[in-house]
């Protein structure tokens, strides 16, 4: 694909910006566009335009907020509340891990997959 495309909505034209991450992750799973290179730590890059890019960044804040609003939530080692739902008794891998869902969470989950 060009430089001058976004590679996200297709809009055309000068002025693309590259957004370069390293992730231990395989972030195509979530946003397939992204071109990955190999050599030690994945590395990916994605070709936005200003508009792409606002909405990612919007994105951004939002994602940091909602991380620290839960640093006063009791969890274990891997971010997970530590309240347990005796109904959550289904382990499901969801975007690297693992979430504890009741039966109706589950069959929401597969109908929504």
């Amino acid at each position: 694909m060009k430089g001058d495309v976004c590679q996200l909505c297709g809009a055309v034209g000068p002025d693309k910006r590259t957004l370069v991450m390293r992730y231990f992750y395989e972030l195509t799973e979530v946003v397939p566009e992204m071109s990955g290179v190999d050599g030690g730590l994945p590395r990916y890059s994605l070709r936005t335009c200003k508009h792409c890019r606002a909405l990612f960044l919007v994105m951004l804040g939002e994602w940091r907020s909602a991380c620290l609003a839960r640093r006063v939530v009791p969890k274990d080692h891997d971010g997970n509340d530590t309240f347990e739902d005796p109904e959550a008794a289904i382990p499901v891998r969801v975007l690297g891990t693992v979430v504890m869902m009741t039966e109706e969470q589950y069959d929401e989950y597969r109908r929504n997959a």
